[in-house]
């Protein structure tokens, strides 16, 4: 017998995302979104129907994470770097890579 609930919630329509690549639930039960093919960070707040782009515009996204301070930090495989942004930031800070090399 499986011991957890199951049960789902559609948090984005396909017609909003192009690409979802990483997904990350924060502690407000927010939802954030590495939406590779629109180049950019999408927050979903519990129990809305639009996300909020929050990063990004110019990133190709695959993996993202927050830190205790509110800093995203996101993979750009294109570009081979990781990025930290504050939210709402259009352009994020280089963390680590850089180099473009593929």
């Amino acid at each position: 017998m499986n011991k957890f609930q199951q049960f789902e919630i559609t948090v984005a329509e396909l017609n909003q995302l192009n690409s979802p690549e990483g997904i990350f639930l924060d502690n407000d039960n927010s939802i954030y979104i590495a939406d590779s093919n629109n180049h950019c960070i999408v927050k979903w707040k519990l129990n809305l129907n639009t996300g909020q782009i929050i990063a990004g515009r110019n990133i190709y996204c695959r993996g993202l994470t927050t830190d205790k301070n509110g800093f995203i930090y996101a993979s750009d495989c294109e570009n081979n770097e990781v990025k930290r942004w504050k939210q709402g930031d259009k352009k994020g800070k280089l963390v680590t890579g850089g180099n473009n090399q593929n």
